[in-house]
């Protein structure tokens, strides 16, 4: 009995921790305000895997990477949206919590921004078919 009051704790804290995670994901999402100047990875011209999207993707607005800059702790946001969640929640990386700053955001790669800017997306304008490199866009 107390074994299923202790698994029955344990899932309770597992969802509040979930919840969480969605609810903060939701307030960043918010503060980045950036549907409006970001693309969406439905844009995207060709089906990638969804880890490799998650790749290219802001970890903040989950739009496609737009001027993007990678922390000291190696994960990597569009620039404004960073920059918006450092200025209102605090000066830690929103993803690991690890203490971050303005000084600290670096480009990244230039090989990662090859393959970022080499990527086929569709016009967002509707009835234009028109695809294009981002670098293009």
């Amino acid at each position: 009995k107390l074994r299923t009051v202790l698994n029955q704790a344990r899932r309770d804290r597992q969802r509040k921790r979930a919840q969480a995670r969605v609810s903060s994901q939701e307030v960043m999402q918010k503060i980045s305000n950036c549907s409006k100047i970001h693309l969406s990875t439905k844009l995207l011209a060709v089906d990638f895997p969804a880890h490799f999207v998650k790749s290219i993707s802001c970890q903040i607005c989950e739009h496609i990477l737009a001027d993007p800059v990678e922390t000291s702790c190696k994960h990597v946001f569009c620039r404004i949206c960073i920059l918006r969640c450092l200025k209102v929640m605090g000066s830690y990386c929103p993803s690991c919590r690890y203490p971050c700053f303005p000084t600290d955001l670096e480009s990244p790669v230039k090989s990662f921004l090859n393959i970022l800017n080499s990527l086929v997306v569709k016009c967002p304008a509707q009835e234009c078919n028109e695809e294009v490199s981002l670098e293009k866009y």
